[in-house]
């Protein structure tokens, strides 16, 4: 991973399965220990269930959570959580590229600080929103997943997102 500043050679394993039956991601990563960075699938669950495996989650499907609502109907909730989460992806822009161990010390100082005041907005939030509306499920989605989404402020090697692979992978989604 270039991002994190490794010399190691990029690689990129991907397996393809007919159906998203969670039988699939246990027996392909029945073998493996590690960070796996994807959404919140349920499929995976039995996979971190040992510890072996340890999640990260992805801020930008938390985040398009986020943007699709600020798209059909602005709040002043859309705007401050997307202006939040621009100022987490603005850290990373800073240190792509670094090592681990300083991407890790500058997750640290300047991007936990952020994430732990952002969640407690979120809490706030939903102490004002109706418990069945969009904005609610969008922030319990993130709320639900917190210590995976923050993950990355651990690990200098973990990415913010998994958009790399999502890009890798949208050939196969578009049929190319």
């Amino acid at each position: 991973d270039r991002r994190s500043g490794s010399i190691a050679a990029p690689a990129a394993w991907f397996a393809y399965t007919p159906n998203r039956q969670g039988q699939h991601p246990q027996l392909h990563l029945a073998n493996f220990s590690g960070v796996l960075q994807a959404d919140a699938y349920a499929g995976y669950n039995k996979v971190f269930a040992d510890g072996q495996v340890v999640e990260a989650a992805c801020m930008a499907h938390a985040r398009r959570k986020i943007h699709d609502l600020h798209v059909r109907k602005a709040t002043v909730t859309t705007t401050e959580a997307l202006r939040r989460i621009g100022q987490l992806y603005a850290i990373e822009e800073q240190i792509r590229g670094q090592s681990p161990d300083w991407r890790k010390r500058i997750r640290g100082e300047q991007s936990r600080p952020l994430l732990d005041d952002f969640e407690v907005w979120l809490r706030t939030r939903l102490l004002t929103l109706s418990t069945q509306s969009d904005t609610t499920k969008a922030i319990n989605y993130m709320l639900n997943q917190w210590q995976a989404l923050v993950y990355y402020c651990e690990d200098g090697i973990a990415e913010i997102d998994n958009n790399i692979a999502e890009n890798a992978l949208r050939g196969v989604a578009l049929g190319l």
